[in-house]
């Protein structure tokens, strides 16, 4: 069973949401000790490694004081959001992901996926979550990323300011000001795509979303809260 509940989520459970995850498919209650020497035993544990964080140059067009001063609850949707983009390399190319994190429960609530770190990427991963909405309200979302040159362009700051998104940035250097959005980037590459180098871009492509969705919807969360999606 617990061979199962590897296959089921790529082998990125550890004990503890293996613990879990036997009591509410199965029934079965086990200590955490037993399931650990089952692991060990038959080489089943989660197969994980860590990633190089992804760096890129900053250019400066319009820039904003820090308004999320790293106060990251929000008690109720579509208050704070967080974004950034990360990349993922391939066999055949780089994959660029860009993606809107609520801080409500933590739902991934708009992305884009593209060969490309284009503005044009940021503009769609902004124009999804909007649609996603669910709070309606005249109060300002804040929107806060870092410094990049998609987020300090012209566009970028007009789509907010028509949409009632108060931009809020990063200062350089500081990326735990961030941490929501890159801890999410991080669990994708630990757990979903630690052989990416042996992936095609559009095997990536693929796999991003379905950890997108399995992520919002699926994944046992150590807190016991349900999966982000069903909090909305």
């Amino acid at each position: 069973m617990i061979s199962d509940i590897q296959e089921s989520v790529k082998y990125t459970y550890g004990y503890r949401r293996i613990r879990i995850a036997l009591n509410t498919r199965f029934g079965i209650k086990m200590n955490h000790k037993a399931i650990l020497r089952i692991m060990n035993k038959y080489s089943i544990n989660a197969r994980i490694r860590r990633n190089k964080r992804y760096k890129r140059t900053l250019e400066r067009i319009h820039t904003y004081e820090n308004k999320l001063k790293r106060e990251f609850y929000a008690d109720e949707p579509d208050l704070k959001w967080v974004t950034d983009i990360t990349q993922v390399q391939g066999k055949d190319g780089i994959v660029y992901l860009s993606a809107i994190k609520d801080l409500f429960k933590g739902s991934i609530i708009g992305y884009a996926i593209n060969k490309h770190s284009r503005t044009s990427m940021v503009l769609e991963t902004v124009q999804m979550a909007i649609k996603n909405k669910v709070r309606i309200s005249d109060r300002k979302i804040i929107l806060h990323s870092d410094r990049g040159t998609q987020y300090t362009s012209v566009k970028y700051n007009k789509l907010l300011s028509e949409s009632n998104i108060d931009a809020s940035m990063s200062k350089p250097g500081t990326p735990i000001d961030n941490a929501p959005i890159e801890s999410f980037f991080s669990t994708l590459k630990v757990e979903w795509l630690s052989h990416a180098s042996k992936m095609t871009v559009s095997e990536i492509s693929n796999e991003i979303v379905s950890f997108i969705n399995f992520y919002n919807f699926e994944r046992i969360r150590l807190d016991g809260e349900k999966p982000p999606m069903h909090q909305r």
